[in-house]
């Protein structure tokens, strides 16, 4: 799960988005945060389509031993960027809570959440 959190918009795009990644491991948790994601809205015909992109290398667990372990597991030299895309109706934006099919791309893997 990506949680996205703290969105801001600017002129069309979305900016400043705290991006969570939890990793769970049968001794214990921790949870990835990224203050670089970075996002992009376009609305046509009453639906807006929207690309958010977080580099690997900026999630930081508060563990560097960790992280830099991460970010070999998941191959971050060769894919660098997490992408999640969806689409939603131009209405949702005035909500508060969207619920969305996101697509997302990691680690070379793409997956419909």
């Amino acid at each position: 799960m990506i949680k996205l959190s703290s969105c801001r918009k600017k002129r069309g795009s979305v900016r400043d988005i705290d991006s969570h990644l939890p990793c769970v491991h049968p001794l214990h948790q921790s949870e990835g945060v990224s203050h670089t994601a970075r996002g992009k809205g376009v609305c046509h015909a009453g639906q807006c389509d929207f690309l958010i992109a977080v580099p690997v290398k900026s999630f930081d667990s508060g563990d560097s031993n960790r992280d830099l372990h991460t970010i070999q597991v998941i191959r971050g030299a060769e894919f660098p960027i997490v992408t999640v895309r969806t689409c939603l109706p131009e209405s949702a934006a005035a909500s508060t809570t969207i619920n969305a099919d996101l697509e997302i791309q990691f680690a070379g893997q793409t997956a419909a959440q």
